[in-house]
């Protein structure tokens, strides 16, 4: 069994301290007792305790039509408890996630975990047509806020390109507008399986971004993080595909406020999770690290005609 341990900064608005991400193999789920078995298993073989578990069940979420996410809490005191998330695909338990709190003082571990490194599969092709494994087409975006609506002042709003470019830039809206817009016709599609069909949206194509900022030679990672704390990775080449914008119009108005206004980033061919709501920092990188769903196990990636829904080394 491998485990990683996963900080990322974005988590501790949910109380996380940090994500203990282990890779289980390939075992077969045929009860939910079995899958209770599973996690204290788990869980007595990463701390070092001997106290028994107050397990819960939470809830369980088709992802796709292949996965299935399972939650249990493990209760510890005045309310508090580790989250437990095990992902399962074509009912085989994949990865088991221990979600710790802040103030939990159960840091010594009986074994090793190690940095989060993405494997990547070599690229299989670009795709961006026909039906989507595993999705369901509906007629209108289900909204999420899982970090909550943040409140700001379009004003004092500027979204900041740096890392290893070799021309930082802030820009505000008006600048973001001078660089020109260009007419999109998308399909969105979140990893929870829905997506909707030909959105209309006007933006700055991401190629001019990349023409302004100038990435230097060694970039492999592009982070980004929205006003309301949220923050998401993909690779680099990811932008250098066809149809990457930054979104400044919907369906011939500005973007509303609960779909990411002034600006959100969109990157058709990969699930929605990538394209950060409410953008203010764009950081061309080298290095990985995790933004916030990828500390929860989902793909570093996640393209939808690959079903990168979660992590798969």
């Amino acid at each position: 069994m491998k485990c990683y341990l996963v900080e990322e900064k974005s988590t501790r608005v949910k109380g996380v301290k940090y994500v203990v991400d282990c890779v289980v193999g390939e075992k077969l789920l045929r009860s939910v007792e079995e899958l209770q078995s599973m996690i204290n298993e788990v869980f007595h073989a990463i701390f070092k305790t001997e106290k028994p578990l107050e397990l819960v069940f939470d809830s369980s979420e088709p992802i796709g039509s292949n996965h299935l996410l399972y939650r249990f809490r493990i209760m510890i005191d005045n309310g508090r408890y580790i989250g437990v998330r095990i992902v399962t695909r074509n009912n085989e338990v994949k990865r088991v996630l221990f979600t710790v709190p802040e103030g939990y003082d159960g840091s010594n571990f009986n074994i090793k975990l190690v940095k989060d490194q993405p494997v990547l599969k070599e690229n299989t092709g670009f795709n961006d047509g026909g039906h989507p494994p595993g999705q369901v087409f509906i007629p209108n975006f289900v909204i999420y806020n899982i970090l909550g609506i943040p409140k700001f002042s379009i004003e004092e709003w500027r979204l900041e390109i740096t890392g290893l470019v070799e021309n930082p830039v802030i820009l505000d809206l008006k600048g973001l507008y001078d660089l020109g817009l260009t007419d999109y016709l998308i399909d969105f599609h979140c990893v929870t399986g829905w997506s909707v069909r030909s959105v209309a949206m006007r933006g700055v194509p991401f190629e001019r971004i990349l023409n302004l900022v100038k990435p230097i030679h060694g970039v492999k990672w592009v982070y980004t993080e929205g006003m309301d704390g949220y923050t998401t990775i993909f690779p680099f080449e990811e932008v250098l595909k066809p149809n990457v914008f930054l979104a400044l119009e919907m369906n011939g108005r500005p973007l509303e406020f609960l779909h990411g206004y002034p600006v959100r980033l969109i990157i058709p061919h990969l699930y929605g999770w990538k394209s950060a709501k409410w953008l203010r920092r764009i950081v061309f990188m080298d290095e990985y690290v995790n933004g916030y769903w990828e500390s929860f196990g989902y793909h570093p990636r996640g393209r939808v005609y690959e079903e990168e829904r979660f992590k798969d080394y």
